[in-house]
């Protein structure tokens, strides 16, 4: 999968409306993180012993970890901004551990 978070990234800081869920950028956002997920869900620990490089899956394991951080700071920066109650209007409740 080939994304190009930096223009992303700009279109999302100056064009989007996250109130309309129907807006073309919202639609892409969401559209860009459920591929996302469905490509992180078919990479199994296996898969990185087939290139038996080190490097690689060290690598992978650094970008999953600063993926993780980031969703997670991002997450964070919802539910404590404007879109707090995000999470429960789209019955998407995240649970507390």
């Amino acid at each position: 999968m080939e994304l190009n978070w930096r223009r992303l990234r700009g279109q999302l800081n100056h064009q989007v409306d996250l109130a309309n869920p129907n807006s073309p950028e919202v639609q892409k956002l969401v559209s860009t993180l459920r591929a996302l997920n469905l490509d992180l869900a078919d990479l199994f620990p296996p898969l990185l012993r087939i290139s038996e490089s080190p490097v690689v899956a060290r690598e992978l394991l650094v970008q999953m970890r600063l993926l993780q951080s980031t969703i997670q700071v991002k997450l964070d920066q919802f539910d404590r901004g404007r879109f707090g109650n995000a999470n429960s209007h789209s019955g998407l409740a995240r649970r507390r551990s």
